[in-house]
């Protein structure tokens, strides 16, 4: 009887166990974080790449098998440092087991050359550091996309890397995918010191703090050219660049929907003695909690530093408001120095829809007109900095930056357009306009009886009757030089490069078909050296990017013109507009004479003109009306003023 008693016991003690096990489990699988990737890296799923990691023989990536085995290698067997990598076909990771290269004890160094080829579909999550990369130490990747990428975290997640000591991107694009963690979550970088050029994010980013369309905490570093067009979400200091930086920042943009609780900036959240320069905040906000709007800026919502040079339009929508007088800094706190920064901004909430807004940021000066240009494209309308996308290389292959780019900085619509005269045998372009064919007698005639009725005007840019040429002096309309009045025409520039331009995409330099004025000298000084009279002793050159420049060009024409250093061995100087050297007549021009204006006439202007070339004794050489070659002292007058420009022309 005691030993059946002891046995139902045994079994219904054995029973208990069994049910406890099975519901601890059940708990277990219900209610604990899940690793949902695929299960770690084995010795069974990988191949030895060719190569030995030198830089003259990278290991040489074809197979997903290989990539893996970069991980299993650097994570389990040995950290590969200070190694190269060379990606030679694209990969799709999908159902592929994945653990990011690089851990807490075996971080990785070295570089990535991705050669323009993808990597999909990498999957990883319920982990401490989510990326392709890990934790590393040097890091460098060069074009590389990845796609579909579906990271989570619990710290820190970056597509390309978690965690970098430093990391060097160039050219590197996160087509699509989501990424998530709780802290330090980036569409690019989770957090490090980064140093990125011509990259961008389209994946939507995640988390609870710090989070960032490109990085989620930037140590430090500089982003040139770098774009997030991904969603942005989070609780607090969420950033359409980057959550946190210390960074220096150009030409950047967000296009990404920003949405938290707290602490919401178009480009940082919080800045610490950074810098933001010619950037673009056009990604629109949402605030959803009943906060102090102050923690709200379409640049920066707190900390120091400084922005300049930058414009932000965004729509802010606030949900969960109860009080009306709550006020939104549109552009940053008073800790942050704006410089020459313009911030537009649309609110509405669910209590009130208030109209379009504007603010103009500025510190010490207002906003330079002939720095920004007003896109109806790309960028909604808004005004943006005319130096932005100045420098990008069209040429970039279209599986990386490329994809992104959808316009230049300028308005490509407003762009003059190559032409061929055919009479007379060569190409031009038509760009800016100046006084050029005198007006008839009759029409001069009937002007001066009938100035009343004619709008004063003093810039050749601003007049509005007949296109002429005039200003108010007393009882008459007249020049500088007499009754006498001009057409003011289209000026039309003549191809020089012609060969160079069409065979290797070289920067049209394109010169005025006529002289367009005289009656300018050079000082005539002591001696000095060709580039040295053109810096030191700057009438013509003064003339030329100021009156002449500002007279000819409109705001949006000058973003065609390219600021380029000219001068010999002497030295060099910037300027937008110049003489043409006697080197440049004689390699480009076949027609070297050329023909003053009416306008250049009555100033003074023979057929010959100025060349920037000083000789030994400080004599400037000009060109001849049969196309020889003269020197004139650096006080002549009678000599015409022909200019040249380079063009900044897709």
């Amino acid at each position: 009887m005691k030993n059946s008693w002891q046995r139902e016991f045994n079994i219904n003690y054995f029973m208990i166990a069994l049910l406890l096990a099975v519901s601890f489990l059940l708990a277990s699988f219900i209610f604990l974080p899940q690793n949902t990737s695929p299960s770690a890296i084995t010795q069974d799923m990988i191949s030895t790449p060719d190569g030995d990691g030198s830089e003259i023989s990278p290991y040489k990536i074809t197979q997903n098998s290989e990539l893996m085995w970069l991980s299993y290698q650097n994570n389990n067997v040995s950290p590969l440092q200070n190694v190269f990598i060379s990606l030679q076909a694209n990969l799709d990771m999908s159902g592929q087991n994945w653990e990011a290269i690089g851990t807490d004890n075996n971080t990785f160094s070295g570089t990535l050359l991705g050669n323009g080829h993808t990597i999909s579909n990498l999957t990883l999550s319920g982990v401490t550091y989510a990326g392709l990369f890990g934790i590393t130490g040097m890091l460098t990747i060069d074009s590389l996309n990845l796609a579909g990428v579906n990271f989570s975290a619990t710290s820190y997640a970056g597509a390309f890397v978690a965690k970098a000591s430093v990391a060097n991107l160039n050219s590197c694009v996160v087509e699509s995918g989501t990424i998530s963690c709780t802290s330090s979550a980036g569409g690019l970088v989770g957090q490090g010191q980064v140093y990125a050029s011509e990259c961008s994010n389209n994946a939507s980013v995640s988390g609870g703090t710090y989070v960032g369309g490109i990085v989620g905490v930037l140590s430090t570093g500089t982003l040139d050219l770098v774009i997030n067009y991904g969603a942005v979400n989070g609780t607090s200091y969420i950033g359409g660049i980057a959550g946190q930086s210390s960074a220096q920042m150009t030409r950047c943009e967000n296009h990404g929907t920003l949405s938290g609780s707290s602490k919401i900036g178009g480009l940082v959240a919080s800045l610490t003695n950074g810098s933001i320069d010619s950037c673009v905040s056009h990604g629109n906000i949402n605030f959803s909690v009943d906060r102090a709007l102050r923690e709200i800026g379409s640049f920066v919502s707190e900390g120091s530093g400084s922005v300049q040079n930058s414009s932000a339009k965004v729509q802010i929508t606030l949900s969960g408001i109860n009080t009306n007088d709550s006020v939104l800094k549109f552009g940053a706190p008073d800790s942050i120095t704006l410089t020459n920064s313009l911030s537009e901004s649309n609110i509405q909430n669910n209590l009130r829809s208030t109209s379009y807004k504007k603010s103009y940021m500025v510190s010490s000066q207002s906003i330079d007109e002939s720095k920004w240009y007003y896109s109806a494209n790309r960028f909604d309308g808004m005004p943006i900095p005319s130096n932005i996308y100045w420098d990008y290389n069209n040429s970039t292959t279209t599986s990386t930056m490329a994809n992104y780019l959808l316009s230049q900085t300028f308005d490509e619509t407003k762009a003059p357009e190559l032409q061929y005269n055919l009479a007379e045998n060569y190409y031009y372009y038509e760009l800016g306009s100046y006084p050029q064919s005198h007006v008839s007698d009759e029409l001069n005639t009937y002007l001066l009886n009938n100035r009343d009725s004619l709008v004063q005007h003093t810039s050749y840019n601003n007049y509005s009757y007949s296109n002429l040429a005039y200003e108010y002096q007393g009882e008459a309309y007249v020049d500088a030089y007499g009754r006498d009045f001009y057409h003011v025409e289209p000026i039309v520039w003549r191809l020089l490069n012609i060969d160079e331009y069409f065979n290797n995409g070289s920067t049209p330099l394109v010169t005025t078909i006529n002289s367009i004025t005289g009656g300018i000298a050079w000082d005539n000084s002591s001696w000095i050296t060709p580039i040295g009279n053109w810096a030191k002793n700057p009438v013509i050159k003064r003339w030329l990017n100021e009156n002449f420049y500002n007279d000819a060009f409109t705001a949006d024409e000058k973003l065609f013109i390219q600021n380029t250093q000219i001068g010999n061995g002497d030295g060099t100087i910037a300027t937008d507009v110049f003489l043409l050297s006697r080197n440049q007549i004689n390699s480009y021009l076949d027609a070297k004479r050329c023909d003053p204006t009416s306008y250049a006439d009555m100033n003074g202007a023979d057929v010959t003109y100025f060349t920037i070339d000083v000789d030994s004794v400080n004599r400037v050489y000009s060109i001849l009306s049969n196309g020889g070659t003269v020197t004139d002292n650096l006080n002549d007058t009678d000599r015409g003023i022909r200019p040249g420009l380079f063009l900044s022309i897709p």
